[in-house]
């Protein structure tokens, strides 16, 4: 087993754990090899917000190659190596499942690393498949349903600039930051964002749907105005989106991001994803200080 720098000379030899990410002069990465064999990668990038902070983006063993040292060899490189260059704190946010998070900490906690924190719930799914065999959701599809009488679904596109600019500005209604529909830290574009607005032309509720890598369209929050909770409109405009998913974009996929700590959404959203997402799994945080 050999364990050695990632630089552009041999990147290509690692390309399938790699991903999307560059190797350059604000990464540090190392990887594991077996003769012809990649077995594992650990990557890092110098944060642009952060002064002396780096940031973990991939840390992969292959199944076959697990067990066998190359994690702990990885991860005391990357720390050594990154404390010789001033590096004053470590940040590992991935995704994964509950299963493997537990794993992850258990061993990242013998080097230093914080318990992890559990940040968001993410479901991966086909639309198509909650309208076929979901029977809450399909009812609701398939049956003839009003919203309450002084509100319609509309898309982003419809509303007047000046009523989202007040939206924005918190001056008409008031909402935790992490359901903002304007919360874009990607600078996606809104691809399938809806919004739920009254005939006194206020805006009382939304879901956001944006464009992702990947053919995905992400939703990243859901809101509905606490007078209209008990009026089911968060079910018209979950089913507005699903709906209009299902039939203008057939070969995207969903991903549904829910703050672990939005409890009456996750609850909801039970309804529709319980049993029927390709997989659930959890944004976690962790970290370490080099100091």
């Amino acid at each position: 087993m050999t364990i050695e720098k990632i630089d552009t000379s041999n990147a290509k030899f690692y390309e399938k754990f790699i991903l999307n990410n560059t190797i350059g002069q604000n990464t540090l990465a190392f990887g594991a090899k077996a003769g012809e064999f990649a077995c594992g990668i650990i990557l890092a990038e110098k944060s642009e917000e952060e002064i002396d902070q780096w940031d973990i983006k991939v840390f992969f063993i292959s199944q076959i190659f697990r067990y066998q040292s190359i994690g702990p060899a990885l991860i005391k490189l990357l720390i050594n190596t990154l404390k010789e260059k001033g590096c004053k704190k470590i940040i590992f946010q991935a995704v994964t499942s509950k299963k493997s998070i537990d794993e992850l900490g258990r061993f990242l906690y013998k080097y230093g690393f914080s318990k992890p924190e559990l940040l968001t719930v993410i479901y991966r799914f086909n639309p198509d498949v909650l309208l076929k065999n979901n029977s809450f959701v399909k009812s609701a599809y398939t049956s003839i349903f009003t919203c309450p009488k002084n509100v319609k679904i509309v898309s982003i596109n419809e509303i007047d600039p000046p009523l989202l600019d007040k939206i924005k500005n918190n001056e008409t209604l008031h909402f935790p930051d992490n359901l903002s529909p304007f919360a874009n830290e990607h600078d996606l574009s809104a691809t399938n964002t809806w919004f739920a607005i009254t005939d006194q032309n206020e805006i009382v509720g939304w879901i956001t749907g944006l464009s992702a890598p990947g053919d995905i369209i992400l939703y990243r929050s859901f809101f509905v105005r606490e007078d209209y909770r008990n009026s089911a409109l968060g079910f018209f405009i979950i089913n507005k989106a699903i709906k209009f998913h299902a039939e203008q974009y057939k070969n995207k996929q969903a991903l549904c991001a829910i703050a672990i700590d939005n409890e009456k959404t996750l609850k909801f959203l039970s309804l529709y994803f319980k049993n029927l997402y390709e997989h659930k799994k959890y944004e976690f945080f962790t970290f370490i200080d080099l100091d």
